[in-house]
């Protein structure tokens, strides 16, 4: 199983679309951890066929940009499989796939994915798969998704649409449970939690995005998805460690470190218990700060 310890952590995943050069030429430029190229929403359907000739060349300038690529495809099966015959290459880090509501559609392009990987050269699960939840569905089924497949490396929260599929007020105090329910099966199955209690599409509300950052980062999600650059500084600073917290970590694993040489297993730093949890906790922040 994929783990977020492959050295995937995406802070911040900005969204193209795969049709805007301009802005393809533009993404190393924007500060994001990760590019999702966009073949769904963002594209007509007179022009998909179209942007699926044009898509492989865009991965490449992302690439050559060491810029981590991820495609949005479309959900229906039909042009799923025609965006995957377009996109899978070795600079493809992952598929994010839109509307997921069911573990069999995952397995059913993991298989497809494996045979184009195996034509093309490329290792068995060199392409991760995103899980994009954002319809009621998807939030009943989430516990089957999240063991569909070891190809699966993150879940995402799609707020924008299941606000409009639930009809509910896209507030912070109504999304959060949604949010806590994706969150406990991404961390149950060691996937990364991507997503914040709140809608994207008002981004010039920073202040409402920076508080609704700091709720989903309290909660555990590590990352969150931008559809306009000026969130990406935001989610970049909102998600990582403060330099309390690596300094905190450093001393917590020094010190373990050196009880553990004593064979002690257990130690208190300022009045705070120290065990193996605790450690984790303090290397996951080293690794990912």
């Amino acid at each position: 199983m994929h783990t977020l310890h492959d050295g995937l952590n995406w802070r911040s995943l900005l969204f193209i679309p795969a049709s805007n050069r301009s802005f393809v030429e533009k993404a190393a430029s924007r500060g994001a951890d990760g590019i999702i190229l966009d073949l769904e929403d963002s594209i007509p359907p007179e022009q998909k066929h179209d942007v699926r000739f044009v898509v492989a060349e865009h991965m490449l300038m992302l690439a050559q940009q060491q810029l981590p690529v991820v495609v949005r495809i479309n959900n229906d099966l039909r042009n799923a499989v025609r965006d995957l015959e377009a996109v899978v290459s070795p600079n493809l880090t992952a598929i994010m796939v839109p509307k997921t509501e069911s573990a069999g559609y995952l397995r059913q392009l993991d298989t497809l994915i494996r045979q184009l990987e195996a034509e093309r050269g490329l290792a068995p699960g060199h392409i991760r798969m995103l899980g994009l939840i954002e319809t009621a569905g998807g939030i009943v089924n989430l516990p089957d998704i999240a063991r569909a497949t070891p190809r699966l490396c993150a879940l995402a929260l799609g707020s924008e649409d299941l606000i409009a599929e639930l009809g509910c007020v896209p507030t912070t105090e109504r999304l959060l449970g949604y949010s806590e329910t994706l969150l406990v099966n991404a961390k149950a199955n060691h996937l990364q939690a991507i997503g914040i209690p709140g809608a994207l599409a008002n981004f010039n509300n920073l202040e409402l995005l920076k508080e609704q950052v700091q709720i989903a980062r309290e909660m555990g999600f590590t990352g969150a998805l931008a559809i306009h650059p000026r969130q990406i500084s935001l989610f970049n600073e909102g998600f990582a460690a403060t330099e309390d917290e690596v300094s905190w970590a450093k001393t917590v694993v020094e010190r373990f470190a050196a009880a553990q040489a004593e064979g002690i297993g257990v130690i208190a730093i300022d009045g705070q218990m120290i065990d193996a949890p605790v450690l984790q906790r303090a290397k996951d922040i080293l690794t990912y700060s």
